[in-house]
């Protein structure tokens, strides 16, 4: 992974203020991949494109395809997730901790799996900011008594 790393840090200074546009860098990769790259081969169906197809590090992937808007986003994200569990009741914080156990894996910084703009994974980023905000929302109103 390091050759995808400093080729993705090569396009991300390169396109430092909005990047190369999202699942972009498997388009841009081979004009800034060094010299006898292994990851900058063409596709073998033809399809444009190289056989890197992201950065394998959440920090440069956002930082490759949309530059310092990217990173400035995740981090917003990342505060404002953080200021909804700071500012929710212990109730509401017990309901979110599981979807925010799962955004902390998600949006761990030097996580080095998933793509960030891929639709699986921003799918399943979306649906656990969902879950964690519907769980800090309101609190549910209190059960009718009979007489």
């Amino acid at each position: 992974r390091l050759p995808i790393w400093s080729t993705a840090l090569r396009m991300g200074a390169d396109n430092w203020l909005n990047g190369v546009g999202a699942r972009g860098l498997r388009y841009a990769y081979d004009d800034y991949a060094a010299s006898g790259d292994e990851w900058a081969q063409p596709l073998a169906d033809g399809r444009p494109g190289t056989r890197a197809s992201h950065a394998h590090q959440l920090l440069l992937d956002l930082f490759s395809e949309s530059g310092v808007f990217g990173l400035l986003g995740y981090l917003a994200i990342v505060a404002v997730l953080l200021r909804l569990w700071h500012d929710g009741s212990a109730a509401a914080r017990s309901r979110a901790l599981p979807f925010g156990l799962a955004l902390c894996g998600m949006l761990f910084p030097i996580n080095t799996h998933p793509a960030w703009y891929s639709s699986w994974s921003s799918s399943l980023l979306w649906l656990f900011i969902g879950l964690y905000l519907l769980a800090l929302g309101d609190e549910p109103a209190p059960a009718e008594q009979s007489p």
